[in-house]
């Protein structure tokens, strides 16, 4: 990038799973708040009335619209234009490197990006068959049916194909719980889903798609999500004036095979690091890595190599739910939460994969 681009605040709403706590609110209202904040941070800076130059959010369920003009139009004048990002999984995240691109290239200067999903307000979709119109609820992601498994389907044969076992499985989801009502231990304020698990109650669970001893449970996929997040993406020049700033260094997308989107999101932290030294890997002592179900995050984790005690500190987010187009940005406001305690110098790297074989991470940096 010939222009640094810096995170100067974060905001979300707590996530809640489907049919829970923003059952009754449609994209703009759970919006609302997430840009207000982000809006008054920049005001309080001095950077005027009318600071934002444009926002840029990610959504993948709400089948067009320009859903970021419309969260835009709720809080903004009608002049700051407004972009809707939907690489599925990872369009929160490709919200805020589409950002810190347009601020290296100097075409702006203080930008809202993430994003903001409601399955629980998300329209009936029909496709036109030859029998009329079937209703549908996974979009095609490849143009062969082949390339183009379910979801649940392509994470089984994930599971089994790296041979992650449910125990396994069922142990890395109770740690995900366990480390979030550790870190925020006010009901008031946590994510409503995270809870005590046992594995005794683990192992009762019917598995979701194949019986056998890879099985996917409900309890190792994320729960479908409400939720917005986004943050605040300035200028290197702005960014003097919030003393807790931390930098953008680098971005990376990737496309995989559609069949194992999973390992979409450790391609893009791969080529990520490889134009980096090896110095600035070793200087990572934050990783956050979504966690779309239990397989996944583990084979991510063992791949990467990262210690555990840095990946994932606070908990991920089976505890707490996958909001798609917003989760990469829960991620994003992770690593900056976490990196604010941690040396200057050090690094925080975040990564996701979607379906249809995309991925993207992110390299952040505490100046």
């Amino acid at each position: 990038m010939s222009q640094n681009a810096f995170i100067v605040a974060i905001a979300r709403t707590r996530i809640a799973p489907r049919g829970g706590l923003h059952r009754d609110k449609t994209l703009d209202e759970l919006a609302t708040p997430v840009l207000t904040h982000l809006t008054d941070a920049a005001r309080n800076a001095g950077m005027g009335q009318s600071p934002i130059d444009r926002v840029i959010l990610g959504n993948a369920m709400a089948a067009g619209g320009n859903p970021a003009r419309l969260c835009a139009l709720a809080v903004l004048g009608e002049e700051v234009p407004a972009l809707t990002v939907d690489t599925q999984c990872c369009s929160g995240m490709d919200a805020i490197a589409t950002a810190a691109a347009l601020i290296a290239a100097g075409r702006d200067q203080i930008i809202i990006a993430g994003g903001v999903e409601s399955f629980s307000q998300a329209p009936q979709r029909l496709r036109r068959t030859d029998h009329g119109y079937e209703p549908y609820t996974q979009a095609r992601f490849a143009p062969s049916a082949q390339q183009d498994p379910p979801v649940l389907g392509a994470a089984q044969d994930f599971a089994e194909r790296f041979r992650i076992p449910r125990a396994a499985q069922e142990a890395y989801a109770i740690r995900s719980h366990q480390r979030t009502l550790a870190h925020y231990p006010d009901p008031a304020t946590r994510d409503p889903f995270a809870r005590e698990l046992r594995q005794a109650f683990c192992q009762r669970l019917p598995p979701l798609i194949r019986d056998n001893h890879y099985s996917l449970t409900a309890l190792t996929v994320a729960p479908e999500a409400d939720a917005a997040a986004a943050v605040l993406v300035v200028s290197g020049k702005l960014a003097k004036r919030f003393p807790w700033a931390i930098e953008i260094v680098d971005a990376h997308q990737a496309g995989c095979a559609p069949e194992t989107p999973a390992i979409g999101g450790l391609l893009a932290a791969h080529q990520l690091l490889s134009e980096h030294s090896r110095r600035t890997r070793d200087r990572i002592s934050v990783v956050e890595l979504m966690e779309s179900f239990a397989a996944q995050a583990i084979q991510n984790q063992t791949v990467l190599g990262f210690p555990q005690e840095i990946v994932n500190a606070r908990g991920g987010l089976l505890a707490a739910g996958h909001a798609i187009g917003a989760s990469g940005a829960v991620l994003i406001g992770n690593v900056v939460l976490r990196l604010l305690h941690q040396p200057s110098g050090d690094y925080g790297l975040a990564l996701i994969p979607a379906a249809g074989g995309l991925g993207s991470a992110m390299l952040c940096r505490k100046p």
